[in-house]
């Protein structure tokens, strides 16, 4: 294997190891320095066909060695980040199959509040109402809004009343939001539960239109936003981006209520190509509101998932934004004003510049 190692703050000599012969006469007879630039050529070629690297420089420089060092360091991983691929692309399809199960459960609880005689005011009215529909079993507190969305929440008491504290906290309850009219989902919970001023779920799944765009496991919400694990999906339902350890915090002063400084981190971050392929992978992510996102480690694949790029310490800066055909993108956004879930899409496309410490350029493909 073959593989490019590039510093961009070292300072590259060319055959500063190399004998040289004297330069006032190159072609005097010395048998012991042509010896010497005989075996510096042999030394060379033998490196070049029985080492993994082969700078383009020819010398061996500390900072050469540390950059050899870090290369085989990110190909020591790469087993590990396939594997955690693979396993995010196997239960993406487990959760799509899910999605569908909660869209076909929605059209029917929205056939179902149709049915109540809170609809039919409403459709004489159209003003907000409340009502509740059996379904499976289960009774559903429902909430209609003036523009013909619903919130449908369990009850998981046997009388329709508020939930005192400790039920709140103790009885996890299934969520509903949806168009009554269409009967498509735009949110679902299950099992969500309140504890003070923190609300979770173990699963969360976020709709646009009826497609699933989000979902996030066991996702707490409340001074800051947790979620272990979180998966973002194409129109197509095919996998975006899969994300560990997702950390969202805000805080509002009065001076920066109308701009809250707002920072995301993650973890790790998977990027997939619309066929699955891994694209990027990050760890030790950071977003923020200034228009910023760094990252500890960052490795880059080609489109058969062979490893192209590996980086240290990268800093992204979002300059010039052009159309884009996903939901999460707008024309002539200024970075600035990107919200942090724009700011993680658009550096999974790739629409940023882009600096890092160091750089690794494999070759060949691993």
């Amino acid at each position: 294997m073959n593989i490019q190692s590039i510093s961009f703050g070292a300072k590259h000599r060319p055959n500063y190891h190399r004998p040289m012969l004297p330069k006032n006469n190159s072609h005097a007879s010395n048998a012991t320095l042509e010896q010497a630039i005989k075996k510096y050529e042999q030394t060379i070629k033998e490196d070049r066909t029985t080492l993994p690297w082969a700078p383009d420089s020819r010398i061996d420089t500390p900072a050469m060695e540390e950059l050899r060092e870090i290369g085989q360091n990110a190909l020591n991983v790469l087993p590990m980040i396939k594997n955690t691929a693979s396993f995010a692309q196997n239960k993406a399809k487990d959760i799509s199959w899910e999605a569908k199960q909660i869209q076909a459960q929605t059209e029917k609880l929205a056939a179902k509040v149709k049915e109540t005689q809170a609809w039919q005011d409403f459709v004489v009215d159209e003003k907000s109402y409340t009502t509740e529909v059996k379904l499976d079993k289960k009774i559903y507190d429902v909430e209609i809004y003036a523009d013909g969305s619903a919130t449908a929440i369990e009850r998981v008491t046997s009388q329709k009343r508020p939930l005192v504290k400790y039920e709140l906290e103790t009885f996890g309850r299934d969520v509903y939001k949806f168009d009554v009219k269409t009967g498509k989902v735009s949110y679902f919970a299950q099992k969500q539960k309140e504890y003070h001023e923190v609300v979770s779920a173990e699963k969360e799944y976020k709709f646009e239109d009826g497609l699933l765009f989000e979902y996030n496991e066991n996702a707490s919400k409340g001074e800051f936003e947790l979620i272990p694990q979180q998966f973002r999906f194409y129109k197509d339902g095919s996998l975006f981006t899969f994300a560990t350890a997702a950390k969202t915090t805000g805080t509002k002063t009065p001076v920066e209520y109308w701009f809250p400084r707002r920072e995301k981190t993650t973890e790790r971050l998977f990027i997939f190509d619309r066929n699955g392929v891994l694209e990027t992978f990050a760890s030790g992510l950071k977003y923020q509101n200034n228009g910023v996102a760094t990252a500890k480690k960052l490795y880059s694949f080609d489109e058969n998932e062979k490893l192209n790029t590996f980086e240290n310490d990268v800093v992204a800066r979002y300059q010039v934004l052009s159309p884009f055909a996903d939901r999460m993108y707008e024309i002539g956004k200024k970075a600035e004003k990107l919200t942090l879930e724009e700011r993680e899409a658009l550096f999974a496309r790739g629409c940023y510049d882009k600096h890092s410490r160091e750089k690794v350029v494999f070759l060949n493909e691993f």
